[in-house]
């Protein structure tokens, strides 16, 4: 996994995870990356890990918004 000294304990989640966590496509993931939205960390792999707690949030600013 990525490490960071601050989010070495976090839980990391896929592309995937983060599409069914938000209720989105894969797709959507990516234009939200590309936005800005959320912040990839790379595997030396080049895959993409999220922190859960960063979708989390944004999960819980976009219940907000829409209240």
């Amino acid at each position: 996994m990525p490490t960071e000294t601050n989010a070495s304990h976090q839980e990391w989640i896929t592309s995937a995870d983060v599409a069914r966590r938000l209720g989105v496509s894969a797709r959507t993931v990516y234009r939200m990356i590309d936005r800005g939205d959320l912040k990839p960390r790379r595997l030396p792999s080049g895959h993409r890990r999220y922190l859960a707690s960063e979708v989390d949030t944004l999960l819980a600013e976009e219940s907000q918004d829409a209240s």
